[in-house]
C-alpha cells in the first residue's frame, strides 16, 4: 500500500469528481457532521418510522441539515431525508446520506457511517464514506483511486498545514481492488438487519465464508480493508444514496460493479438493480453461471 499524508494530497488539488470541493474539504465536512452525530448519541433522540421497519431520528435529520449547509451552492443535492423522491438532474450533483445505518445508531452500535457521493451523468464518479466510531474514512475517485484515511477526528481540520500534529493525525493508505480475491470461493458481507433468503441459498450452494455487517458505506469499507471479497445486494428497497458512495469507491479502487442494467442514479424515478454485485473483479467471475 502507498502512504500519503493530507498536505501531500492538498498541494495536488485532487477534486471530489467534478466538484468544487477537494478531497480534504469534503473529509472536513464529515469528519464534523460525524462528532456531532457521536455527541447527540449521547443524549436521549426522537425517533419516528418514515415506514414500516424504516426509522429516522432528529440525529440523521440534523447531520442532513450539516451536509446539506455544507454542499448548498456548488450543484443540486439529493438526500435520503428530506428529499426521498429526488428531483433528478441531467447534470451534475451530489447524493448524501446523513446515516447509514440508522438502526445501528438507535442500537447504540458502532455500525454506521456518514456519505457523500458526487454523479455526473448518472454515474457516480466519487464517493466518501466516514464511519465516526472506527476512526476510519474511505474516499476516492474512479479517475484518481481510493484511500483510507486514518486519522485524530479532533483535528480541526485534516487539511490545516498549521496545525503542527496534523502529519501525525492524518495516514492516508492507497486500496486497490485489482489483485487477486482473497480466498476461492469469495467471501460475501451480508446485511446484519436485512437477510435475504435467496442470497443465503446462492452462498451456502457455493460454500463461501462471510461476515456481517449493518451500512452499505461500512460493507464497502470492509472491502477495501480486505475483510471480505464481494457484497450482493437484491432489494427494492435500497436507494441511490445507498449505493453511490460505495459504488463509487469500489470502482475508484479498481473493483467492479456488475448488474443487469446500468445505475442510473440521478434518474426520477430511481430504478433499484434486481441484483447487484460489487467488489474485487475476480470474485465476480464466480456468479457467471448464476
Amino acid at each position: 500500500m502507498n502512504s500519503f499524508s493530507s498536505m501531500d494530497l492538498k498541494s495536488n488539488n485532487f477534486r471530489f469528481g467534478s466538484s468544487q470541493l477537494s478531497f480534504v474539504q469534503i473529509l472536513d465536512c464529515v469528519h464534523e457532521v460525524g462528532r456531532a452525530i457521536v455527541s447527540a448519541r449521547a443524549n436521549d433522540f426522537k425517533i419516528k418510522e418514515k415506514s414500516l421497519n424504516n426509522p429516522v431520528t432528529e440525529i440523521d435529520l440534523r447531520a442532513e441539515e450539516m451536509l446539506v449547509a455544507a454542499l448548498r451552492g456548488s450543484a443540486p443535492i439529493w438526500s435520503e431525508e428530506t428529499n426521498p423522491k429526488g428531483v433528478g438532474w441531467h447534470g451534475e450533483g451530489w447524493l448524501i446520506d446523513p446515516v447509514d445505518g440508522t438502526k445501528s445508531l438507535i442500537e447504540g452500535a458502532d455500525g454506521f457511517s456518514v456519505m457523500v457521493a458526487y454523479v455526473a451523468e448518472g454515474r457516480a464518479i466519487a464517493g466518501c464514506v466516514h464511519a465516526p466510531l472506527w476512526g476510519r474514512t474511505w474516499i476516492g475517485d474512479v479517475s484518481q483511486g481510493a484511500w483510507r484515511v486514518e486519522l485524530d477526528t479532533t483535528a480541526r481540520s485534516v487539511g490545516d498545514v498549521n496545525n503542527p500534529h496534523n502529519q501525525k493525525s492524518s495516514i492516508w493508505r492507497q486500496v486497490s481492488l485489482e489483485r487477486d480475491a482473497r480466498t476461492t470461493p469469495p467471501t460475501w458481507i451480508e446485511s446484519q438487519h436485512h437477510p435475504n433468503q435467496t442470497l443465503l441459498n446462492i452462498r451456502h450452494s457455493m460454500k463461501s465464508p462471510s461476515v456481517t455487517q449493518s451500512s452499505v458505506g461500512l460493507k464497502a469499507g470492509r472491502i477495501l480493508d480486505g475483510d471480505a471479497d464481494i457484497y450482493v445486494v437484491s432489494s427494492n428497497k435500497i436507494g441511490p444514496w445507498d449505493l453511490a458512495a460505495p459504488m463509487a469507491l469500489i470502482e475508484a479502487a479498481g473493483g467492479s460493479v456488475v448488474c443487469q442494467d446500468p445505475l442510473r442514479f440521478a434518474t426520477v424515478p430511481w430504478a433499484a438493480p434486481k441484483v447487484l454485485y460489487a467488489g474485487h473483479s475476480e470474485s465476480l467471475q464466480h456468479f457467471e453461471a448464476i
